[in-house]
């Protein structure tokens, strides 16, 4: 749905978050497509990992996760 599309990117290249976690991990997928890597800076790198590698590398994620609860 290009309309989705368009607004979600507004949305995330206009976000003005003011609160911020101090307790968190942020992975991030080599090949992702929408959220392009190279204007990210994740604590770690999920190799061949897409926007959706939550379902197509769930056990990477998931272990991951797993470490840092």
């Amino acid at each position: 749905d290009t309309v989705f599309i368009k607004w979600a990117m507004k949305a995330l290249l206009t976000w003005n978050n003011e609160t911020y976690s101090e307790n968190y991990v942020q992975l991030h997928g080599t090949k992702d497509k929408i959220i392009l890597p190279q204007y990210v800076n994740p604590d770690f790198w999920i190799e061949e990992g897409t926007h959706i590698m939550i379902y197509s590398l769930a056990d990477t994620v998931n272990s991951i996760i797993a470490q840092h609860l």
